[in-house]
C-alpha cells in the first residue's frame, strides 16, 4: 500500500508545529542556563530528535536551578557562633 505524498506530509505537520512552538521555549531557558541558545533552537527542530531533546532542556533547568540555589545557600565565609 503506497501512501501519496500529500499524506505523509499532512501527517507530519502537527508534530513540526510542537517543535517549533517548543523551539522558543527552549531558546530562553538555554539563554538563562547560559547555553548556547541558537544551537538548542535548532535541536529542537531537528524531526523527532527534538520531542527527546525539548524533556531534557526542561530536565537540566532543574538541576542548574537547583545547583544556583545550593551555591547560594553555601557559606562562603569563616562560621561565627
Amino acid at each position: 500500500m503506497n501512501a501519496e505524498p500529500n499524506v505523509l506530509l499532512i501527517q507530519f505537520v502537527p508534530m513540526l508545529l510542537i517543535q517549533v512552538v517548543f523551539c522558543f521555549p527552549n531558546y530562553f531557558l538555554a539563554k538563562r542556563m547560559r547555553k548556547s541558545a541558537g544551537l538548542y533552537a535548532i535541536l529542537t527542530l531537528i524531526p523527532f530528535f527534538g520531542l527527546f531533546f525539548s524533556p531534557y532542556v526542561v530536565y537540566r533547568s532543574i538541576f542548574t536551578l537547583y545547583d544556583r540555589l545550593s551555591r547560594a545557600e553555601a557559606p562562603t565565609g569563616p562560621a561565627t557562633a
